[in-house]
This record gives C-alpha cells, structure tokens and sequence, in this order.
C-alpha cells in the first residue's frame, strides 16, 4: 500500500509505503508472549474474577457472618503479582460485576477495590515485604482490610452516625485480618501461582506484567 501527500500539482512531499508480512503477523499471534499469551492470560484473570464474584456472593447468602471476601483477596493477589494498571483494570471489572450482583450503586466497588490494589502494590514492592512470605500475607491482609473495610463504612454506612461505624470497625477488622493473615491469602497465592503456572506457558507474558522479582 503507497500512501503520498501532494502540495498543488508539485511532486510528492510524503511518500509511504506500507508492506503486510503475513508471517511475521501469524507468528507474532501464535507465539506464547504474543496475542494469543495475552488473550490468554486475560481470559484466565477474568474466569478468576468470575468466579470470585460468585463464591463471595454465595458466602453472603449462606454465611454473612462470615468475615470472607473472595474477590478481595483475589484483587490482592492481583496487586502484588501484576503491574499496577492491570491490577487496577481488574478491580474495577470485578467492582462492577458486585455492584451488579447486589444492585449496588455501580462503581462503589471499584472505588474500594482500586484503592485496595493501590495500597497494597505500593506495599508489596518493597524489598523488605518478601523477606519472609508468612509476614508478608499478614501485612497485605491488614492493609487490605483496613482500606477496604473503612472505605466501606464510609461509602456505603446508610444512616448510621460516625461513632456506631466507628464502633464496627474491630468486628469488622480483626476477624478478616486474621482469617486472610493466616489461611485465605497463603492458599490463593498458592492457587493462583499454580493454576498461572499450570494453564499459562513459561516463559510467557504472567511473567512481563510482574514489577517484582
């Protein structure tokens, strides 16, 4: 294809010619860091999302007592394994599918997910944060929660007075805390790091979306 821009009726001042090469376009879409990786890995993180949304849903119907949030740790994992503008991609999808699933004002989710992957990724790459894996899940928990839980009372307290969300919070933080420090966390990460190993290839784009080593 030649493309050219003419001054009046003078010679060309722009020419251009643009070439197709087929078979480096069909090997950049099969190869495993090409399209195709990419496609993958982002039909892997929205199924996770998926089927966060619906475990967490299906936990508040059953057990709303019960201080766990799937799609919250998921979008942890998120922050601290992907580049931070994904993460944040992916937190206002799953925000938007749990405002959809409760009939919540869209976007309230989003907001408290995103502010939990930017919290969390600004934590997860420090140096100091991986030096023992235990202390990193409880320091990810606790920033989390709080970020989460009091973004929620604040956005979504209805009616309440400040000193009745005030008096929430421990109920709210110390079970989630301990529960996400000790077991949700390490078993996602482990999960997620497996299934990523497993469905997607070595060597292929899970590894360019990590800022940390």
């Amino acid at each position: 294809m030649r493309l050219s821009l003419q001054g009046g009726n003078g010679p060309h001042l722009v020419e251009l010619d643009l070439k197709l090469n087929l078979r480096l376009l069909q090997d950049y879409v099969q190869r495993s860091d090409g399209l195709w990786g990419h496609l993958r890995h982002v039909l892997f993180a929205l199924v996770a999302l998926w089927v966060a949304c619906a475990w967490q849903s299906g936990v508040f119907d059953g057990f709303p007592e019960l201080p766990f949030c799937p799609l919250l740790n998921l979008c942890v994992v998120f922050a601290a394994r992907r580049r931070l503008i994904y993460a944040l991609a992916l937190a206002f999808v799953g925000g938007l599918w749990w405002d959809a699933v409760f009939f919540l004002p869209l976007g309230t989710h989003s907001a408290l997910l995103g502010a939990v992957v930017w919290g969390c990724h600004k934590v997860s790459v420090q140096p100091w944060a991986w030096q023992s894996a235990m202390a990193s899940h409880w320091v990810l928990a606790g920033v989390s929660r709080m970020i989460y839980v009091c973004g929620g009372l604040c956005l979504m307290g209805g009616g309440m007075a400040w000193g009745q969300r005030i008096a929430l919070l421990p109920k709210h933080l110390a079970g989630g805390i301990l529960l996400d420090g000790v077991c949700f966390l390490p078993m996602l990460f482990w999960t997620m790091d497996g299934l990523a190993a497993l469905i997607l290839p070595r060597h292929s784009v899970r590894e360019s979306y990590s800022e940390r080593p």
